[in-house]
């Protein structure tokens, strides 16, 4: 019988603090009800072999080639941990859009990195290494990630995160509304312009202003006042917005959320295009005003499961 391990794990939305939190700021992270699928199986042949039935893709690599693609460095690094003497197929299958700010690639990233290490260990891997080993993945999807999409995607639930810390939050479940703008955009490319302009004294004042928001985020999370979290989602948006990672079909998005009801509204992840996020009391209302107006808008669950075997 072929030697195969099985493990999804969770997409995420940033709620408070991305960017920010690139430079030792905190963030606020939640893990979604889609996820991403990952199945291991044990080759003689010392190949590692990526299939994506959803881009209808496959991928073929070497044990010790450099990786370009952050699915064959995560398999790399893992068969590397285990000391394992053998190849690997990895075949995912994902709810999660693709380069949209929902982790797409730390879910796949996470999950590859738990099937192959269960695949080839003894024991159970922990979640901590599950987390390691798909960061260094993460490196080659974004250069020099903060960590938090692999933590939220490994842990689940709602997470307080900065560089090194990790603070689980006994936070609500809550439905957001997503709205893809359906724009392409470069993460690393955002990120980057971010960087040059954050030495100017009057862009750093932005980062502390958006650092104070998500403290306050996090004591109106505690309270599950949404009222309250719905306000600080407006104001971390401005910040954003001052940031220069906004773009006019964004704004056009959160505009159009805010008219219909929405407690609050911004962008998600680098920005630049991508989602926006609504949160709301009444989802349907504020997805279909969304889809009414171009943007392709689903309903999600936050504070989900983490990393899992299936």
């Amino acid at each position: 019988m072929t030697n195969s391990a099985r493990a999804s794990a969770p997409g995420k939305l940033i709620l408070f603090g991305e960017h920010i939190v690139i430079y030792g700021e905190p963030a606020i992270a939640t893990a979604l009800d889609k996820r991403a699928y990952v199945t291991a199986t044990e080759l003689e042949n010392k190949k590692i072999v990526v299939r994506s039935k959803d881009l209808g893709t496959e991928i073929e690599a070497s044990f010790k080639e450099q990786a370009k693609d952050p699915i064959v460095r995560a398999a790399q690094v893992a068969l590397e941990k285990t000391k394992a003497n053998k190849g690997v197929q990895i075949e995912i299958n994902s709810e999660i859009p693709i380069s949209v700010g929902l982790g797409s690639s730390a879910s796949v990233s996470v999950a590859t990195a738990a099937a192959v290490l269960k695949l080839f260990s003894e024991k159970e891997p922990s979640k901590f290494e599950m987390m390691t080993v798909a960061h260094e993945a993460e490196k080659i999807a974004h250069g020099n990630p903060s960590g938090v999409d692999t933590a939220i995607t490994t842990f689940g639930g709602t997470i307080f995160f900065k560089k090194g810390e990790i603070e689980g939050l006994d936070a609500p479940q809550m439905e957001i509304v997503i709205g893809n703008t359906k724009v392409s955009r470069n993460t690393k490319e955002i990120v980057e312009n971010v960087k040059k302009i954050v030495e100017d004294p009057r862009v750093a004042y932005n980062l502390f202003t958006i650092s104070s928001i998500v403290k306050r985020a996090r004591e109106a999370l505690l309270r599950s006042n949404l009222t309250e979290v719905g306000h600080l989602m407006n104001k971390n948006q401005e910040f954003l917005r001052a940031l220069g990672v906004s773009s006019v079909e964004l704004e056009q998005l959160i505009q159009i959320a805010n008219q219909a009801g929405a407690y609050g509204a911004k962008l998600t992840g680098a920005g630049g295009g991508g989602c926006m996020i609504a949160l709301t009391d009444m989802p349907e209302k504020i997805q279909d005003a969304l889809n009414k107006n171009g943007a392709e808008a689903f309903i999600a669950k936050t504070n989900q499961q983490g990393v899992k075997y299936e």
